[in-house]
C-alpha cells in the first residue's frame, strides 16, 4: 500500500471507509497516525533540542543530576580543553542531555562521563 500524508479534511472519510469495511480499518488509522507523529515530530524537533551557553547549560545540567552547579562546570571546561578549544570559543550544552557541542555544533563530548 502507498503511503502519505492525508490531510485532515479526509479523516471524515476514513471514517466512513471504516464504517463499511472494519477489517481494513486499523491499517489505515495505523497508517495515518504514524504519518502525522512524525509530521509533528519533524514540526517540534527545533523546540525539543535546548542548547546554552557552555557555562549555564553545564551548571543547568549539574543542579539537575545532583552533582552541583560548579561540577557541571568544571566537567564541561574538561571536554572544552581536551577538544582544544579557546578560551574565546563558544561551546554549548544542552542541559537535559548533557551533550556539550562545538562553536560548529558538532558533538564533543557528554557531561555524564566525568
Amino acid at each position: 500500500m502507498a503511503r502519505a500524508i492525508v490531510p485532515v479534511g479526509v479523516g471524515l472519510g476514513a471514517a466512513a471507509a471504516c464504517a463499511l469495511q472494519p477489517d481494513s480499518c486499523r491499517e489505515i488509522v495505523s497508517l495515518v497516525c504514524e504519518d502525522i507523529r512524525q509530521a509533528l515530530d519533524d514540526l517540534l524537533k527545533p523546540f525539543q533540542e535546548i542548547r546554552l551557553p557552555l557555562d549555564v547549560g553545564a551548571e543547568e545540567w549539574g543542579r539537575k543530576h545532583s552533582v552541583g552547579a560548579a561540577e557541571g562546570r568544571r566537567r564541561a571546561h574538561r571536554i572544552k580543553q581536551d577538544d582544544k578549544g579557546r578560551p574565546t570559543d563558544r561551546y554549548t550544552v544542552d542541559p537535559d542531555t548533557g551533550d556539550v557541542y562545538d562553536p560548529n555544533g558538532d558533538w564533543v563530548g557528554n557531561l555524564s562521563q566525568g
